[in-house]
């Protein structure tokens, strides 16, 4: 294993993909991340492509919430599928929820916006169980946003005037859009697996404080699966005017069912904007 945690064998190797089949590609991918063992970015670009034409069947969720009532999900078995990321259920979805049902003040009654929403786990859990006063769902490829909404139908959601969703492209923000938002919080969860994105993602987070008239809390939930990038990470943050508080808490009862997700690695920070920029 490389310093980086990369496999140098599956970096020498990129033909190893040619002879397995797709499922093989994905089950392996799958297996490093639940062990938080980074993969190389080559590697990930290409199972993208070799997967872009899979037929692998979808996964089922329902969750039973504390009070009552339940939510479902679709999402893929696989982190990998149809040449994104965006179609499985990461861990630190999960674990965005357990950190705000212990801090419920930061989402009951406010304006959220969810920044790669991917198949909605986060939002949805949040909406049946904190009743946010609106949240906007946001992604930008295109299987994801379909899978999203039929989470959202599936649940009852798609025609609540409360909810809704937005394609944001973080490589090309428009203002216009943000300035509608009106957001008060904003979440995002895992979005430090890819370091090509994180400069983008941090200018998207400057143009959302510079587009609303109001203080913005934002709230990130990171799964470190290598030090490089966790520093690449905080360095592009300190560079873009961001400070991150990591928000400890202690949760005694998870909202999931026991097993459902690895909170091994996860944390959620603060993203603070300095005064000085």
């Amino acid at each position: 294993m490389s310093k980086c945690g990369h496999f140098d064998l599956f970096e020498l190797r990129l033909q190893y993909f040619a002879v397995c089949p797709v499922s093989q590609i994905r089950a392996t991918l799958d297996k490093l991340e639940r062990r938080s063992m980074d993969v190389a970015d080559d590697l990930w670009v290409e199972a993208s492509e070799l997967c872009q034409n899979s037929s692998d069947k979808n996964g089922f969720k329902t969750v039973l919430l504390p009070k009552s009532g339940y939510f479902s999900l679709v999402h893929h078995p696989y982190l990998l599928s149809c040449g994104t990321t965006g179609l499985a259920t990461w861990d630190a979805a999960y674990y965005m929820v357990d950190f705000m049902m212990s801090h419920q003040n930061l989402i009951s009654k406010r304006n959220v916006l969810e920044l790669g929403a991917g198949t909605g786990l986060t939002g949805i859990a949040l909406i049946k169980s904190l009743c946010p006063a609106t949240y906007v769902f946001t992604d930008y490829h295109e299987s994801v946003l379909a899978r999203l909404k039929e989470n959202l139908q599936l649940n009852g959601l798609l025609d609540n005037p409360s909810v809704s969703v937005a394609v944001l492209d973080w490589l090309n923000v428009e203002e216009r859009l943000l300035k509608e938002l009106n957001s008060d919080v904003v979440i995002a969860c895992d979005i430090a697996y890819d370091p090509v994105l994180i400069p983008h993602f941090f200018k998207v987070l400057n143009e959302v404080r510079r587009s609303q008239e109001k203080m913005v809390e934002i709230f990130l939930c990171l799964k470190i699966r290598n030090e490089e990038t966790k520093e690449l990470f905080f360095e592009e943050a300190e560079t873009c005017g961001f400070t991150l508080e990591e928000q400890r808490f202690t949760s005694n009862r998870s909202l999931f069912p026991f097993g459902s997700y690895d909170s091994a690695n996860c944390a959620v920070f603060s993203c603070i904007k300095k005064n000085n920029f």
